[in-house]
């Protein structure tokens, strides 16, 4: 923590490996700074390029998207016109309108033929 800001600070080491490491001060006194190691630095994961693909091609199409947040669950449902690498823009176009969703919250996409 930089006591005259008053803000976090980071920093790029270099561990016994070789390896690239960003330290994060958690400004908690007495405490090491948090190691994160390089995967954890580079966005978005594996995971999530797969699901950005797949709606990437899946653009134009009719899609539902089951998603969970606020301790309750919600089906969107609605042509995709947009996906970016954490959200996907949704067209309803029985209610004239467009959502934008987060990624995150969604539990399953569902693309009929």
């Amino acid at each position: 923590m930089n006591p005259q800001t008053g803000t976090q600070q980071s920093c790029k080491s270099v561990d016994q490996a070789g390896q690239g490491v960003t330290q994060v001060e958690n400004g908690m006194g007495g405490y090491p700074p948090v190691n994160l190691p390089p995967s954890a630095e580079q966005s978005p994961t594996q995971n999530q390029q797969f699901i950005v693909d797949a709606l990437r091609r899946h653009t134009g199409d009719f899609v539902r998207v089951s998603m969970s947040f606020n301790n309750t669950d919600r089906e969107f449902k609605g042509t995709v016109q947009d996906v970016g690498m954490d959200h996907v823009t949704l067209e309803d176009e029985r209610l004239n309108s467009r959502v934008i969703l987060p990624l995150i919250f969604v539990n399953y996409i569902e693309i009929p033929k």
